[in-house]
């Protein structure tokens, strides 16, 4: 499934369609613990620069098992939003306590998204959020948290040659940010046009 999106929505645009995928039922089969090379399509660097909003998205490539990158949002000249997202496999704890299950034992291990969220100031303290995976697809990831507070739900969707980031955060207005590659946003559109063509043979 593509979307078309422009490059930043916020509330009344966007809270409805975030809030409508809540907690669905990940389609079987579902990923499998091992290397995440399958999310090369994630890996790379990611801008949005507009006169309000300037915004960085930095993946390196997935090692073994775990992928780690870097959001930072800049706005009328000051950060006013940076994470720190790892991707990875989290084995789920035994029935009844007793740690994680050994290899081979218990529930298979699960992909998982660990956020820190770094103030603005540096003065204050920055918040961790563990979010578990609500849906998938060839390029495309979302997670959500089980918790009521703080941050709810992160999206992260390939779109031609553009990579859409969605976050939603309780009590704040969902947002929508569609970046591209440096060389892809100097060299215009024709890019994203062919890829959405291939991808619709």
């Amino acid at each position: 499934m593509r979307f078309r999106v422009p490059t930043l929505l916020c509330a009344g645009l966007l809270g409805g369609a975030l809030l409508a995928g809540a907690h669905r039922t990940v389609p079987s089969p579902a990923p499998s613990g091992g290397e995440l090379t399958d999310l090369a399509w994630l890996s790379g660097t990611w801008t949005l620069d507009e006169t309000d909003t300037v915004a960085d998205l930095v993946f390196p490539p997935a090692r073994g098992d775990s992928m780690t990158g870097v959001f930072r949002r800049i706005g009328e000249g000051r950060v006013v939003r940076q994470l720190v997202l790892s991707i990875g496999w989290m084995k789920p704890p035994r029935p009844g306590g007793g740690g994680v299950p050994l290899p081979g034992q218990g529930a298979p291990e699960r992909l998982v998204l660990r956020v820190f969220d770094l103030p603005a100031d540096p003065q204050e303290r920055g918040s961790t959020f563990g979010l578990q995976l609500d849906g998938y697809s060839e390029e495309s990831l979302e997670f959500y948290s089980p918790r009521a507070v703080g941050l709810q739900r992160i999206r992260l969707e390939r779109d031609g040659d553009a990579l859409v980031l969605a976050i939603e955060d309780e009590g704040m207005d969902p947002v929508l940010l569609r970046m591209t590659r440096p060389d892809a946003a100097k060299g215009g559109g024709e890019g994203s046009k062919r890829a959405k063509k291939r991808r619709s043979r």
